[in-house]
């Protein structure tokens, strides 16, 4: 049939056999019905059309009697057109129903519902239509309760704008904004009205047009409390301005690209500090930065990059140009745009000191290179041990005490198989700066007052390279000790083993007289009225003492330096008796414990003597002289008997008066031969001689108790003209 005859056909062949098969089956002729117009209207409304022009003309008529069945007949024809270039024709279709009217049947009232959701997707297929966008009624139908598929409806609905060729004038965005609002109204219900603002603002920012970024603004809440009320929340703008940033980012071919300049409006409308919005305009000043450096890499290439390499980035500037390693603080800045690390500006800080300092190591910019270096100590960054050990062990950076201090840095973190050689480098490097020290102590300072004498000295120490060997380090000690110290004291009759000396007046000390015991200031409270030592640190200012005496400094040195040589050679230390001496004659004033520590090692007695007979003549003195021969005498005796350890070391717990009666009463039994044994003797006999001249002196006799206790003759004298 076509339009002309459908209806008389209808009528003449089709409802003769609908009415027949009702009387054999009741209900069949509306499911019969039904049938055959959902398959007509499958390829067209027009036949369709015409048959409700007839329903709706012919009233009533035994076609379609009902209004129910109309209804239902009209939606189900309609919804099964696949096409959506009929929706005028689907529009007269349902003129030809009646209008909604009150009614109590619910299965009526259902229907009506229905045709009125028919006519909401007819009006948002015509704007989908018109957008060129071509969706049938029943597809609409289907998914208009779907969030995804009619999100992306709308997305692709505003994007099409874009697409066009001509930019779209105001008035054109105007109506995609009202396109949108009105298909959420009337279909696409499951979708809120941000979402469509959303959708909106994103075609705008996209545009790739200055105006339409600046436009977006009317719609975002650029900051987080912002009293405007716009459209879209703060969180939502933030996404949407750096979705549509990144995409430009993303599409720019260099960093000159226009549509960088796109991207950076976008990140401009948010006024706020925002933390993603900063990385992304940190990333296109890195992009700025990296240009500097002579790097040309694509945005994108950069994007990919940060995934797995930031550091990679910052290496390569750094290799860019040969002196690119000294742009240290535009390569910080690179690193914190590159947010290297992460947030761990600790660990940043470390690794990208380590590469400049790398780098300026290869190319032997030693200066540079110990520059990063102290700030890697000075911050205590463990990571950059490794650097710090490779100068310290440059043999062509001349800089002796950097390099111990780096070297001493390196020790701390390195593993434990590196730990003896950067021991002994670390070793033979103060050797050779404690050797300079020592040069030029004996150049400056007038050490005594024969200053021909002490240049002989000099003479005899040659400035030291890196490359000489030390051999004769030790007879050079010996020879400046010796000279040194003949210089630095007199005794006051030749010939005599006097213990009454006197000392360089350059040098005096508060102690001068002997009297009062010293001990460091950290000590003084545990002990009244004792002499506060000048060569340890006080507390009434916050400096380390300043040793001023030359001797001390130089015989510290030289200990030091045998000390070291000692080590470098596996423990082969030489003969240190000399230095010791010297450094304790200095000491037993000023801390008679520490002076005492420096002779205990030393077994020829003997020569201890000499220190003690350099010293004043005083009563303390005595003690000392009589306490160190106990002390050695009592670790003599535990030797012999093979006590333990344990037991040598608990005599510094017995008062020293105890230890001295108790060894003079073993030393008065034993023959001339054991040498602390006499020598103990001896100053006990110089106690008992003092405290004598003390007595007679105390009693205003007139009676000189150092040369009362020194000089026989002179004892017997004085005791005879008392008498």
């Amino acid at each position: 049939s076509d339009e002309a005859t459908f209806v008389d056909d209808l009528k003449r062949i089709l409802l003769p056999f609908l009415l027949r098969c009702e009387k054999m089956s009741p209900g069949s002729r509306k499911h019969l019905l039904q049938a055959y117009l959902t398959e007509l209207s499958s390829h067209g409304l027009s036949l369709p059309l015409k048959l409700f022009e007839y329903v709706h003309n012919e009233n009533p008529n035994l076609l379609v009697p009902t209004l129910e069945e109309k209804m239902s007949l009209a939606l189900s024809s309609i919804y099964a057109y696949p096409n959506c270039d009929q929706l005028s024709t689907a529009f007269l279709i349902l003129q030809h129903i009646p209008e909604r009217s009150y009614s109590s049947n619910h299965s009526i009232i259902a229907l009506q519902n229905q045709l009125n959701e028919l006519e909401r997707d007819i009006h948002a297929a015509e704007i989908l239509a018109r957008n060129s966008i071509y969706k049938p009624l029943s597809f609409i139908q289907d998914n208009k309760s779907v969030v995804t598929v009619s999100h992306q409806l709308l997305v692709r609905l505003a994007r099409n704008i874009a697409k066009k060729v001509q930019p779209p004038s105001e008035s054109e965005w105007e109506q995609l904004l009202n396109d949108i609002r009105d298909l959420q109204k009337i279909c696409f219900t499951c979708i809120s009205t941000e979402v469509c603002f959303e959708v909106y603002v994103a075609t705008l920012l996209s545009s790739g047009c200055e105006k339409n970024i600046r436009s977006a603004v009317n719609f975002l809440n650029c900051q987080q409390v912002d009293y405007r009320n716009r459209k879209i929340s703060y969180n939502n703008s933030v996404k949407l301005v750096l979705n549509a940033a990144m995409e430009y980012f993303d599409s720019a071919g260099s960093l000159d690209d226009p549509v960088m300049d796109l991207a950076r409006s976008c990140l401009s409308l948010i006024t706020d500090d925002n933390e993603e919005i900063k990385q992304l305009q940190d990333l296109i000043g890195a992009l700025q930065l990296l240009s500097d450096f002579g790097i040309t890499m694509l945005p994108l290439q950069v994007v990919i990059l940060l995934c797995t390499e930031r550091l990679r980035l910052v290496e390569v500037s750094i290799q860019s140009k040969p002196t690119a390693y000294r742009n240290k603080q535009k390569l910080f800045q690179l690193s914190n745009k590159l947010q290297v690390c992460g947030k761990d500006l600790r660990q940043r800080e470390g690794k990208i000191l380590v590469l400049i300092a790398e780098a300026a190591l290869e190319v032997f910019d030693y200066q540079f290179c110990a520059e990063i270096c102290q700030e890697l100590v000075s911050k205590s960054h463990a990571i950059g041990w490794q650097v710090v050990q490779k100068l310290g062990q440059s043999e062509d950076f001349d800089n002796f005490s950097l390099r111990c201090e780096l070297l001493g840095f390196a020790l701390l973190f390195c593993p434990d198989d590196i730990i003896e050689d950067l021991v002994h480098t670390r070793c033979s490097l103060e050797v050779q700066l404690l050797q300079e020290q020592i040069n030029a102590m004996m150049k400056q300072e007038t050490i005594a007052s024969d200053e021909e004498e002490f240049s002989d000295v000099q003479g005899l120490i040659s400035p030291l390279t890196p490359s000489k060997e030390f051999k004769t380090l030790l007879n050079i000690i010996e020879v400046a000790v010796e000279s040194v110290k003949n210089t630095a004291f007199s005794p006051t009759s030749a010939g005599s083993k006097s213990i009454c000396v006197t000392p360089d007046d350059s040098v005096r000390s508060e102690n001068e007289a002997f009297e009062q015991q010293g001990f460091p200031a950290f000590y003084s409270e545990l002990q009244p009225d004792c002499h506060i030592s000048s060569y340890c640190t006080k507390y009434d200012r916050y400096a380390e003492p300043e040793i001023t005496d030359p001797i001390l400094k130089v015989s510290q040195a030289f200990l030091r330096t045998l000390q070291l040589e000692g080590t470098i050679s596996h423990g082969k230390f030489e003969k240190n008796s000399q230095v010791l001496l010297q450094i304790s004659e200095k000491y037993l004033a000023e801390d008679a414990c520490l002076g005492l520590g420096y002779i205990l090692p030393i077994d020829d007695l003997s020569l201890v003597d000499t220190c003690f007979c350099h010293l004043i003549c005083s009563s303390l003195a005595l003690q000392l002289a009589a306490y160190f021969y106990s002390l050695k005498g009592y670790i003599e005796i535990m030797d012999c008997t093979e006590l333990s350890l344990e037991n040598q070391r608990n005599i510094y717990y017995i008062p020293p008066r105890e230890i001295i009666e108790h060894m003079f009463q073993i030393a008065s039994k034993l023959d001339k031969s054991v040498d602390w044994a006499q020598l103990l003797i001896k100053y006990w006999k110089l106690m008992i001689d003092f405290q004598q001249g003390e007595k007679l002196q105390s009693l205003g006799c007139g009676v000189d108790s150092q040369r009362f206790t020194r000089d026989t003759q002179y004892q017997q004298d004085s005791i005879l003209g008392l008498a």
